[in-house]
């Protein structure tokens, strides 16, 4: 998957959540964020793709779903809208918890 609108929505544009790690410009710790990855899809039970937005291609996608390109952050899409997401600044294990609870309530 890449920042290219087409290959980012024909992700996202399905029936099924999918889950998206979008890594921040800022973002210094990126192996603590890939090891929670693994975590993350056991926990979410769901595909998890990651894109980093320190690429400019990327600007065109954060525009038009709003997605801060500073920030590190997991996004829940589903039929091309935004369901869900947390930022992975900070204890992320308290975050993932309240994402899924906010996904088990839909």
């Amino acid at each position: 998957i890449s920042c290219k609108l087409d290959s980012f929505e024909r992700k996202i544009c399905r029936p099924e959540k999918t889950a998206v790690l979008f890594i921040g410009k800022d973002s210094e710790n990126i192996d603590n964020i890939l090891s929670a990855l693994d975590e993350l899809q056991g926990t979410l039970d769901m595909d998890i793709t990651v894109l980093d937005l320190k690429d400019d291609a990327c600007s065109e996608l954060s525009e038009k779903y709003k997605i801060d390109r500073e920030a590190t952050q997991l996004l829940v899409f589903q039929n091309c809208e935004k369901v869900s997401g947390i930022s992975l600044e900070g204890d992320y294990k308290e975050q993932v918890a309240k994402l899924k609870a906010s996904l088990e309530q839909k």
